[in-house]
């Protein structure tokens, strides 16, 4: 059997790192120096710098910087030069890149919090994050698949912190899972690329329709940076394939800390049609504010999150209800706390 595990920004922000969007902005991007800047460039940060001062909150009709990925796809449409699109992107690009290597330097794990990350992995489907019913249906799915259980990771961070927890958990990237097989920790994939081993980090849409300024949408130059599949595909790298080899082969989905957001819908689709496919399951771990999270309301709150996904994946509405008895919603656990 094969689970893969998708992470998204939220694991990072689990472990302490500060690593939002909100956080890149108000901690480094608008304190950089404007002196020398073109001004194309100094009126995009000084944009940036007004959405921190309005508290995080889009004024009026302008665009919500809480999605970087897919507000930079938007304010394409304030641009008439390709070319100026082009170096904005570049510069995100590189001050995140910053940003984010001082983040991975700054990782603090120690062998007692990494085996229990590594115990979570070999056991995301434990009575200590899912209700008795989800517990009985994943165990009761995996011992329908007999034998050694392998785990992969498709990571959209840019970190080490995966890398660090496994090799802090030593012999603990062995163990049993809950149906008794052995599980074995294997691949890393960063798709969006890893800190120090990629020639750049890849920040951007899912392709060319979410780019706003449609006279773009054809200009080679501005695809290679803005579109990160074709940016893989451009690098060489072979990421977008041995992806899409990882999905094909997976049993069980786990995902935790995605926003499962439109500027990453080739995977949630790919995903979706598994699901429609095949005999596969998808567990996923989903947070809301303590306020927003009344226990009566959990009914409501799993559908409305697997609902989320069904749309982000594509799913047609004769599947839905196919397709929702294999998603289990895990609401509000402490899972990798």
């Amino acid at each position: 059997m094969t689970t893969t595990f998708l992470l998204g920004n939220g694991f990072d922000v689990c472990l302490g790192l500060k690593t939002r969007y909100s956080e890149f902005y108000e901690n480094h991007y608008i304190k950089l120096p404007r002196k020398d800047l073109s001004p194309y460039l100094k009126t995009f940060r000084e944009e940036i710098e007004q959405y921190v001062e309005n508290g995080s909150k889009k004024s009026g009709d302008d665009i919500d910087w809480a999605d970087l990925e897919m507000a930079l796809g938007q304010y394409s449409e304030k641009l008439t030069d390709p070319e100026e699109y082009i170096k904005i992107i570049l510069d995100v690009n590189q001050e995140l890149k910053n940003y984010i290597a001082q983040q991975n330097r700054d990782i603090v794990l120690d062998e007692k919090k990494a085996n229990k990350i590594v115990g979570d992995f070999c056991m995301p489907d434990s009575t200590r994050y899912l209700s008795q019913q989800y517990n009985s249906a994943v165990s009761s799915f995996k011992n329908s698949h007999p034998g050694t259980e392998e785990i992969n990771f498709i990571t959209f961070n840019y970190t080490e912190t995966l890398e660090h927890i496994i090799k802090l958990g030593g012999t603990k990237s062995i163990c049993s899972n809950t149906a008794g097989y052995t599980t074995s920790l294997k691949e890393i994939l960063h798709i969006h690329s890893h800190i120090k081993e990629d020639p750049a980090i890849i920040v951007g849409v899912n392709d060319k329709s979410q780019i706003a300024n449609v006279k773009f949408r054809d200009n080679e130059n501005v695809l290679d940076v803005i579109v990160k599949p074709r940016t893989n595909d451009m690098f060489g790298n072979g990421k977008n394939s041995q992806a899409e080899i990882l999905l094909r082969s997976t049993d069980l989905y786990v995902i935790f800390g995605a926003s499962i957001g439109d500027t990453d819908k080739k995977w949630w689709t790919m995903i979706g049609k598994e699901l429609v496919n095949k005999d596969t399951r998808l567990l996923y771990f989903v947070y809301d504010k303590p306020g927003e999270s009344n226990a009566l309301l959990l009914g409501r709150r799993r559908r409305e999150f697997e609902e989320k996904f069904m749309k982000a994946a594509g799913i047609a509405a004769d599947h839905y209800q196919m397709v929702r008895s294999k998603i289990f919603v895990a609401y509000n656990t402490n899972i990798f706390k």
